[in-house]
């Protein structure tokens, strides 16, 4: 379970910023709530607003590059390399300084808090705390290649003895390929509890392995959306999968899922059912189109990124994170699918979903709780401002979505007059030489 995250001196976050998961003590929509332990309640899912450039992917990029560093910095082909961090650029005062992370999560009952600061060539520091029963505790802190470690953390004396762990490491990933008890649970939890779908050909490689098992699931999940597919199936090809020649140059995530592919030397296609009806309404029989070749690029959205992540999801009460969740999707499928983790039938593993959206259907007091409404908004000097709609006075009867539009919590652009565009010169543009006649 996801308590916060936090995040400074990185991409677009100048100052440290907080993105928290903590209910505050509103009581409207109760069923959005969870209590996680005794005296700690958890939002189900939370929404982050903001005009374009503002940061909100940023802040989903923060938290990507945190897990993939903490599952890969032990790795032998990390071993003299720069540590693929970027800090903020638009300032003097950040550009010697480290950037830093840090999340707070509950895993096995216990609470944790884990972070470290790092540049491009060495952790400047790093630590590690937790709640095993009221008093939070230190497991070990780390200033650069001196470390701190407690009887709490014992798995870690010989690494820092041996002087295993090497300055653009993190001990808690060295500590792990060893086999460290403590470590092993912080490493699994980024690895197993905390999902994002940015990474399309990891996502639909976990669809071809999800379908497998979970077919009709995954046909529901489609017939419910309203897309007209009676049925899906995947069949083994000879051929290697000809979606993938439309893209000239590849793409990355193109490229990655050919390695993918070609490592079990065997092609899949999906094929999708529709009705076929005769004159008179009647079903006669079902067509079969190539999924990849006929259907749009929502539908492959829905069953390639978001279906298999979403029903993983709430069946083992993980951390889905969404960038641009409304994008090829239609409004209604999105607040149905922000309703699967904000309803307790649907989600009673207690799995967590936060999700970047221009989409202000959702943004409503029917749907979201004031502390579910996260805003990024970019400042007079480039940096990432991030607040949460609880931080203002708002009316009970207030339209959250009208308010937001209307620039009342800030988080929206600022146009300027695109009409001059079309206006300067009786329709043309006067700082583009015009061609001359004759």
């Amino acid at each position: 379970m996801l308590i916060e995250f936090r995040v400074g001196n990185y991409l677009s976050f100048k100052e440290q910023v907080c993105f928290s998961l903590v209910a505050s003590k509103l009581k409207q929509l109760p069923e959005n709530v969870f209590l996680a332990s005794s005296k700690l309640k958890l939002l189900k899912s939370s929404a982050i607003y903001g005009p374009n450039a503002s940061g909100k992917t940023n802040l989903i990029k923060a938290m990507e590059f945190m897990r993939m560093y903490v599952l890969n910095s032990s790795k032998e082909t990390q071993a003299g390399e720069p540590i693929p961090v970027r800090n903020f650029r638009l300032s003097t005062e950040t550009e010697h300084k480290p950037s830093s992370f840090e999340v707070t999560f509950i895993h096995e009952n216990v609470r944790y808090r884990y972070g470290f600061e790092a540049d491009t060539e060495k952790i400047h520091s790093e630590w590690l705390y937790s709640v095993p029963n009221k008093r939070e505790i230190k497991l070990f802190s780390r200033e650069s290649t001196n470390f701190e470690i407690t009887a709490h953390f014992k798995e870690a004396n010989d690494l820092v003895k041996k002087k295993l762990v090497r300055e653009n490491a993190l001990l808690i990933s060295v500590a792990a390929q060893f086999n460290g008890l403590v470590s092993m649970k912080i490493i699994n939890w980024f690895k197993d509890k905390l999902r994002f779908t940015s990474g399309l050909a990891d996502n639909t490689i976990f669809t071809m392995k999800y379908f497998e098992q979970n077919k009709e699931e995954m046909v529901d999940f489609l017939k419910m959306a309203d897309l007209s597919i009676d049925d899906v199936s995947v069949v083994e090809s000879q051929d290697f999968p000809g979606v993938f020649d439309k893209f000239k140059p590849a793409p990355e995530w193109i490229e990655k899922l050919k390695e993918e592919i070609l490592k079990v030397k065997t092609f899949y296609k999906f094929k999708s059912f529709h009705k076929k009806f005769d004159q008179k309404g009647q079903v006669v029989s079902h067509e079969t189109f190539d999924f990849n070749e006929s259907e749009s690029d929502g539908t492959k959205k829905l069953f390639f990124t978001l279906a298999g992540p979403i029903l993983d999801t709430l069946r083992n009460g993980r951390t889905l994170v969404i960038d641009e969740l409304d994008s090829q999707l239609h409004p209604l499928i999105i607040l149905e699918l922000v309703k699967l983790f904000n309803t307790v039938k649907t989600n009673p593993t207690n799995a967590q979903l936060v999700f970047v959206t221009n989409n202000t259907g959702i943004l409503d007091r029917k749907y979201l709780r004031r502390d579910q409404i996260w805003f990024c908004e970019k400042k007079e000097y480039g940096n990432t401002d991030l607040y949460s709609l609880i931080e203002y006075q708002v009316r009970h009867d207030a339209s959250y979505g009208k308010d937001y539009l209307l620039g009342r919590y800030g988080g929206i652009p600022f146009l300027g007059d695109f009409g001059k565009l079309v206006r300067r010169g009786n329709g043309k543009r006067s700082d583009i030489p015009q061609e001359k006649k004759g």
